[in-house]
């Protein structure tokens, strides 16, 4: 037994469209037709016909609930019927399998080979691209698959798989109802470097992205191997990222950098320009502001990993404590008429005023420091660091510093006050309390028996 010449179809899927606000779906039927044979005869009377779907030609899985159909009255063989069996079109092929029971059957005989349902013209047209449709255009399916897949295979760059154009609504909305899934996901599988898994393009002083969230992120970004928010700007005096809060409260902030591990919150980098800038309008409030709650941490760090000047200040500096670390004197940085060594003691040269010179005598009433950072005892603050003394060498004024001595004459221990010495640079222990008016360098912290030497000396000018 064999049916012949099987014509199936399929109309258009009623989940997939609704043409015209109150028309009438064209539903998940379809109609097929043929002819039954048996030993090549066209087959008359009742016969029992059962029909199946299946995702395969041979094998595969069943596809909905069969549809029986009992003593069906058939002449010259014609069989002409509609089948249902759901929703069951995702895109793929089905294939339709037919068991007949004849007067003379026992049971059903599954007849061979099974039979493919073909699109008619609706289903033709809603794949062909045709230029419009009738709206609105509702898709509903509960399937754990995609609903609406479109792909545009071409290489053209500003060719769309999906464009939305509106005078004055939105585009494009995405809704879910799972907390955990996104409305809208866009994918990128190319590795171009300006290329977007979603790409918003905004024209004049439209936004190209706009994320709106009641109390979650509005705009989020993530990656695994590269920034999660990437922006770029063209635009003079515009910003590759702008945040901006219109919150009255001091712990809002337009853009805020969280890390969880080691990594730092915010990171700013320039080629050109500043790394970080912040500007404030309002008096009494800072153009950036670090904080920190554990003791053992800094509300703000800077450093120069070049060797240079970490915190430049070029206006007042306001400080409640000043807790200076490595240093030891303060300093001022004096055009010198030769270079000297760190520890040197210096005087005034009279032949230059502001200049200092390598002091040479003893008892010098003209002694006005020690040139700083001798045996890596560095400066806590330097002064004068201006344009016309640039080139200047720290000396130390006040403070701890090693000072080159001569004790040849006497030996040098602590608390011994200390004047300049004929040996040029070196100072000797004040012996002499008349000649001493005028000429001390400061007092010793530490001690010389014999010969030259460093000590170190706490400069203090009198």
């Amino acid at each position: 037994m064999r049916l012949r010449f099987p014509i199936v179809a399929i109309a258009l899927i009623s989940a997939l469209a609704v043409h015209g606000a109150s028309a009438t779906p064209l539903g998940t039927a379809f109609g097929f037709e043929g002819r039954l044979l048996r030993n090549n005869q066209p087959v008359n009377g009742t016969t029992d016909i059962r029909y199946t779907m299946w995702d395969d030609a041979l094998a595969g899985a069943q596809k909905g609930a069969p549809v029986t159909q009992l003593a069906v009255p058939l002449t010259d063989g014609l069989v002409s019927t509609t089948l249902d069996f759901g929703a069951q079109y995702d895109g793929n092929r089905r294939w339709v399998q037919v068991e007949v029971k004849g007067s003379s059957d026992v049971s059903f005989v599954t007849l061979t080979p099974r039979y493919e349902i073909l699109p008619v013209p609706y289903a033709l047209w809603s794949a062909s691209g045709a230029s419009s449709l009738t709206l609105p255009f509702l898709g509903i399916m509960g399937l754990p698959s995609t609903l609406f897949e479109v792909r545009n295979t071409t290489n053209a760059q500003l060719a769309a798989g999906i464009r939305a154009e509106t005078v004055a609504g939105i585009a494009v909305e995405g809704v879910t109802n799972q907390g955990s899934r996104d409305a809208i996901l866009g994918t990128r599988l190319g590795d171009g470097n300006d290329a977007a898994g979603v790409h918003g393009d905004g024209q004049q002083f439209s936004m190209g992205v706009l994320g709106t969230a009641q109390s979650a992120p509005g705009v989020k970004g993530s990656s695994a191997g590269d920034h999660g928010v990437f922006g770029i700007t063209t635009h003079f005096g515009s910003s590759g990222v702008y945040g901006r809060s219109e919150l009255v409260d001091p712990n809002g902030a337009g853009v805020t950098g969280y890390a969880t591990t080691l990594a730092n919150g915010v990171h700013g980098y320039s080629g050109g320009g500043h790394g970080v800038l912040g500007e404030a309008i309002i008096t009494n409030k800072a153009g950036v502001m670090g904080t920190t709650n554990n003791a053992g941490g800094y509300g703000g760090w800077f450093e120069n990993t070049g060797g240079g000047v970490s915190i430049y200040a070029p206006g007042e500096v306001q400080v409640g404590v000043l807790t200076i670390l490595g240093g030891a004197d303060l300093a001022e940085r004096f055009e010198t008429a030769d270079p000297a060594e760190p520890g040197t003691v210096m005087a005034i040269d009279p032949a230059s005023p502001g200049r200092l010179r390598v002091c040479d005598k003893a008892y010098s009433p003209e002694v006005a420091g020690v040139v700083s950072g001798a045996k890596a005892l560095s400066a806590g603050v330097v002064l004068g660091r201006d344009a016309d003394v640039k080139d200047g060498q720290p000396v130390a004024l006040s403070g701890r510093v090693w000072v080159r001595c001569d004790a040849s004459r006497s030996p040098i221990r602590p608390g011994d006050l200390l004047t300049t010495a004929e040996r040029p640079g070196y100072a000797m222990r004040a012996t002499d309390s008349k000649r001493s008016q005028g000429a001390i360098l400061g007092k010793a912290m530490s001690s010389l028996e014999a010969g030259t030497g460093f000590v170190l000396v706490l400069v203090s000018l009198q």
